[in-house]
């Protein structure tokens, strides 16, 4: 299971750079905002999921389709 785990992180961290290098930092720091909230909320932190639901009603239709 922690070899798993572990190429699992890894292949977060690929993607991270991969959405780095084509989208820049911007996009990579809102899906990390997003992904953290979304993470939140499936957890039950109700506040996490007000702050998803706020955080994604505030993109733009451009930045919704991009992210």
């Amino acid at each position: 299971m922690a070899q798993l785990r572990g190429e699992v992180r890894e292949l977060g961290k690929a993607l991270g750079r991969v959405i780095t290098q084509l989208e820049g930092v911007t996009t990579f720091d809102t899906v990390e905002l997003l992904r953290g909230l979304a993470k939140g909320s499936r957890a039950g932190d109700t506040a996490a999921a007000g702050k998803l639901a706020t955080a994604v009603a505030g993109l733009a239709p451009t930045e919704a389709f991009n992210q």
